[in-house]
């Protein structure tokens, strides 16, 4: 009976642990990649702005090159913030995130953001998560 109730204690801690990395991970990857609600806010705001524009405007050369960059960055946003919620999966109870220098973060997710691909999403996930394990 005893060595029932310590696995169980022991599971316990560890469920505990593993939901303090993850906050952790999810607190920082926030604070690095900016909230959800702001930049969505932001982004619905500048999808009406440029609606207003095109309707309002014919669309000269400018405008197409500045819609095909917003478009461009929107895509690079949506991949960093999929890896960052895939590399979840893969954090260890002791997983210590906000050890995670700003310049690793920001040379990884440089690189992230052009990494369309789900199985090689998986894969840069999995470097994110281990990059939290081991800071």
């Amino acid at each position: 009976m005893n060595n029932f109730i310590d696995s169980f204690n022991s599971l316990t801690e560890s469920t505990k642990n593993m939901s303090e990395a993850s906050k952790n991970f999810t607190d920082v990857m926030n604070s690095f990649l900016g909230t959800n609600l702001i930049r969505d806010t932001i982004n619905e705001s500048h999808k009406k702005i440029i609606e207003k524009i095109v309707e309002t405007t014919p669309p000269s050369q400018e405008l197409i090159e500045f819609l095909s960059g917003y478009e461009k960055m929107i895509k690079h946003e949506k991949r960093k913030k999929d890896i960052a919620q895939k590399a979840k999966d893969f954090l260890e109870h002791y997983a210590e995130p906000q050890k995670i220098t700003e310049d690793w973060l920001e040379f990884f997710f440089e690189k992230a953001k052009l990494v369309s691909n789900q199985e090689m999403q998986l894969i840069w996930s999995k470097l994110l998560a281990e990059e939290s394990n081991h800071p």
